[in-house]
């Protein structure tokens, strides 16, 4: 009966002696609290307390480490801290362990490069490309993805530490094949590019060694990376990835690299002879050419377009085009002198067309036009594109008719052959319409013949 008293009051005690001890830290927290919660929201917390070895961190008032924890975590957000660095950190990796699929990194005897790269990254939209992601790199847009062709860079070969990576994940290319890539992070320095952000060559990623890690898919956002570390403005990008926690990346290891990129890892044989047709292509379907000529008039003024007398644009009036498109539609825009392309001014020309006669039907006959009166009808109507537009703001209805009769003028030119032999000087209206307007059409189209020698 004693005993069982005396081992009563034991335990009594010893609460009371840990409530105390409890009490006595939670009174100094608050102090320490009190003092440094100074106008910058600046306080100390402790963490890993449920082991009985806290340790004071000092947050400032959006929770990033000022001071404490060995200094390993210094400007990382505490939320952003994995529970594994508080309690059981052996536990807990095996766990992680456990939960992750198998990848295989052996590497081949040699790289066929010629395999990866499928774009010339030397030309001048590459260079305006990778100069425009560099001067602002937007971590939303280089980090998740669960395709090869957008997201954080794909890469393969070389040799990644086992501490540097993090989840696996499916991406899917273009051809709807799915494959296994793994988040990891890497230095931008030790990554081959196929060029770099000048659109040199890079002979290391042409080479066949299979320890040089190269870009597979995202050789343009790698180039804009190195560029961004070297002129200074990652650094946005650096403490988004830092504070990314989906990535399931080691935040010690991201800061101990000192120009760390967020990639995805593809296993070796993964890289197939026709990898690069799979990731350098949009998983979107292309527009047609008439799509494409209708939402090309958003982005010009016809006003402000110089053109040579038979009313085709310059070729500054084609680079100016060329400037108002997003940097993934420049590829084939401009040549690798930075000059524009033939296709350049062809979708200029196209886009002044749907602009200045704002008719769906006369736009769908003009991207389908094969016969030879045809094409003259319809090179006429684009001499004129500018004038036309001219006109029509302060007459849409001399538009709305040239796009009647041009119809109708194509549609007998299907029939009847040559377009001498059709009267469209009267009868071709529907409506009457003055004999000025008429003979302004019917100068149109013969201006299209004249030129076509005709």
């Amino acid at each position: 009966m004693k005993i069982d008293h005396i081992i009563n009051a034991f335990n009594l005690g010893l609460k009371f002696y840990r409530g105390m001890c409890l009490l006595a830290q939670d009174r100094a927290q608050s102090e320490i609290a009190t003092k440094f919660n100074n106008e910058k929201g600046e306080h100390w917390v402790t963490v890993n307390a449920e082991n009985g070895n806290g340790q004071h961190v000092l947050l400032s008032g959006e929770g990033r480490v000022l001071a404490g924890m060995g200094g390993k975590f210094t400007g990382v957000k505490i939320d952003n801290i994995p529970r594994k660095k508080f309690i059981n950190e052996k536990a807990w990796q095996r766990k992680e362990q456990a939960n992750k699929k198998t990848m295989n990194y052996t590497l081949p005897a040699k790289v066929h490069p010629e395999h990866i790269q499928n774009r010339d990254r030397s030309g001048e939209a590459s260079r305006e490309q990778i100069i425009a992601i560099a001067k602002d790199p937007d971590y939303d847009r280089l980090s998740a993805s669960r395709t090869l062709a957008d997201g954080a860079p794909v890469v393969a070969y070389g040799k990644i530490p086992a501490a540097n990576m993090g989840h696996i994940v499916r991406a899917t290319d273009a051809k709807g094949r799915k494959i296994n890539v793994q988040y990891a992070v890497v230095d931008a320095a030790d990554v081959a590019a196929s060029h770099n952000y000048s659109g040199d060559r890079n002979d290391k990623f042409y080479s066949d060694d299979p320890n040089v890690t190269r870009a597979i898919a995202g050789n343009g956002r790698i180039a804009a990376m190195q560029r961004a570390y070297k002129q200074g403005t990652a650094g946005d990008y650096k403490d988004a990835l830092i504070d990314d926690p989906t990535h399931g990346i080691d935040i010690e290891s991201i800061v101990k690299i000192k120009n760390p990129v967020l990639v995805r890892v593809m296993q070796p044989s993964d890289v197939t002879a026709d990898i690069g047709d799979r990731s350098n292509t949009a998983g979107g379907m292309n527009l047609s050419a008439m799509e494409q000529a209708q939402n090309d008039t958003k982005r010009i003024d016809l006003k402000g377009i110089e053109t040579y007398a038979d009313g085709s644009p310059t070729p500054a009036a084609v680079s100016a085009f060329i400037d108002q498109m997003p940097e993934s539609e420049r590829g084939n825009l401009r040549d690798a002198d930075g000059y524009p392309t033939r296709q350049a001014q062809e979708r200029l020309k196209a886009a002044m067309f749907a602009k200045a006669y704002n008719s769906e039907p006369l736009l769908h006959i003009a991207s389908q036009a094969a016969s030879m009166e045809q094409a003259r009808i319809v090179k006429g109507l684009q001499g004129a594109a500018a004038r036309v537009a001219d006109i029509a703001e302060s007459n849409p209805e001399i538009r709305d008719l040239i796009a009647g009769a041009a119809e109708r003028a194509i549609g007998e030119a299907r029939t009847m052959g040559n377009i001498a032999d059709i009267g469209i000087e009267r009868d071709m209206f529907k409506t009457e319409e003055s004999d000025a307007a008429e003979r302004a059409i019917t100068k149109i189209f013969k201006a299209g013949g004249e030129k076509t020698g005709r």
